[in-house]
């Protein structure tokens, strides 16, 4: 390690891969070295890392977990005024890593803080390599999370996005043109951030559980709804943080070639007044940048996914499926919430708005910003009101049973979106051939919308709409499966 610090002629992978080795090989049994000496085995062991020597933690899981823990009280016992700045960024990297690996979760707030104060005294001074960058806002986002402060306006959430957006894109492999992130993956060239959603089983559909919660609430629920069943997701995916917004839209307009939200509101807004034989004029509010994109029909939320996707991107709509996943918390939640998140609307759901009347003129507030309630409990914002989201699939009220699926495979194509597997049951094929052959077909919408009844923002409510309507309700949110 001393030859590859010291002698700018060395070949310094050759020297810090020896240096490695030799801890490898060794039991660590450190608890003979003093405080320095355990220092400088840290010291080897970070500049391997940040000098692109062996960065595969699963690799050398056991040997540095007991690395770690044995200079745990090092990093503890570091003089704020005393120890040099250098020796401070590796402690506060020794505390993430710690954290991240094997401290429980009620231990987990006090060790990000602590790396927190740490990091933010070097950065004073100088620079922080992309290594300690990357540790940095895993502290500030995983501190923000742990405090259950998940609004996008907390301050820790908004350091951990701006070191995120200063980090270079991954140059290959399936993640490519994305930045890593704690909750997932991050997109620097339109600003979309995807929360990294892992694969397994739950159960979709209302479950008898949430039926009590919805009746001792007075909610009413839709036979749609119905049977609750299981279904397996065999493969990781993303979704994203939020519905897509009018800023990132006009973003992605300089880019490819898609309506303006002017266009589309005019549209929408002709519609709905046609709808009242023109007695009303609708105003509706929520136009900044930073608020959902509504108006979006779902056929337009096709053609911006497939032109994104001609200009390197491989985004989708999520399926039906994978949305009701992501909005229950995913495999790891065992808490089944009537809303995203929480039994509380008040929490997770911008919905429940009214309306006001001034002559012939009906104006609506419109939806939030985005992230102006908690999030979910994988950092998933919005997913009950703000804007239906549309899903790949087609809609039928019996598409949870297995007669909808095996038509749907005899008669429609691999390219469209087919409901999950379920056990076989009794429904009525002769109903579903008669929808589905209709020229009225419509197109799945979650999550609720922002004018609603907070029982309709339930995460098993279903509901649709025309795939052409631009409605004030409608909007989106980006999906990626590597």
């Amino acid at each position: 390690w001393r030859l590859a610090d010291l002698d700018d002629e060395c070949d310094e992978n050759l020297y810090y891969s020896k240096a490695k080795d030799i801890l490898m090989k060794n039991d660590l049994e450190l608890n003979f070295l003093n405080d320095e000496e355990k220092t400088f085995f840290v010291k080897v062991f970070y500049d391997c890392c940040i000098n692109g020597v062996d960065t595969n933690y699963v690799k050398l899981e056991d040997k540095l977990l007991t690395l770690y823990q044995q200079i745990q009280s090092v990093a503890d016992g570091v003089p704020d005024d005393t120890a040099p700045l250098y020796y401070k960024e590796i402690m506060a990297n020794t505390y993430c890593r710690i954290t991240d690996s094997t401290v429980a979760l009620v231990e987990q707030q006090d060790m990000y803080d602590k790396a927190i104060v740490l990091f933010e005294e070097v950065t004073n001074a100088y620079d922080l390599n992309d290594y300690s960058k990357k540790n940095l806002a895993n502290a500030y986002y995983r501190s923000s999370f742990l405090r259950k402060n998940r609004f996008v306006g907390d301050v820790y959430f908004q350091k951990a996005d701006s070191i995120w957006s200063s980090l270079p894109p991954e140059t290959e492999g399936e993640l490519k043109g994305f930045v890593k992130t704690s909750y997932g993956i991050y997109d620097p060239e339109f600003g979309f951030k995807l929360v990294k959603v892992e694969k397994g089983c739950f159960d979709m559909g209302l479950s008898n559980e949430e039926m009590n919660k919805c009746r001792s609430e007075g909610y009413q629920f839709d036979n749609d709804e119905l049977p609750c069943h299981n279904v397996t997701i065999d493969k990781d995916y993303y979704i994203g943080m939020f519905p897509v917004t009018k800023g990132q839209w006009n973003k992605c307009r300089e880019r490819i070639k898609i309506p303006s939200y002017e266009e589309m509101k005019n549209d929408g807004i002709k519609t709905e007044e046609n709808i009242n034989d023109n007695k009303f004029k609708f105003r509706v509010g929520g136009e900044e940048d930073d608020c959902p994109m509504n108006y979006v029909s779902a056929d337009d939320a096709d053609k911006f996914i497939l032109q994104m996707n001609q200009v390197g991107k491989k985004y989708s709509l999520p399926t039906e499926t994978q949305w009701e996943f992501a909005a229950r918390g995913g495999a790891n939640n065992s808490v089944r919430h009537i809303f995203s998140g929480n039994n509380s609307w008040i929490e997770v759901a911008d919905c429940a708005k009214q309306y006001k009347l001034e002559g012939n003129v009906v104006s609506f507030p419109g939806p939030n910003a985005v992230g102006s309630r908690k999030a979910n409990e994988l950092g998933i914002y919005d997913m009950s009101g703000c804007v239906g989201e549309w899903c790949l699939d087609w809609y039928h009220p019996q598409s949870y049973s297995a007669d909808y699926h095996i038509y749907w495979n005899d008669h429609f194509p691999e390219s469209m979106a087919k409901p999950i597997d379920l056990p076989y049951k009794e429904y009525y094929l002769n109903d579903i051939k008669q929808s589905l052959n209709s020229n009225q077909r419509c197109r799945v919408l979650r999550g609720g919308f922002w004018y609603y009844d907070p029982q309709y923002c339930r995460v098993s409510s279903r509901n649709r709409d025309y795939p052409f309507d631009r409605s004030s309700c409608n909007g989106f949110r980006l999906a990626f499966v590597p």
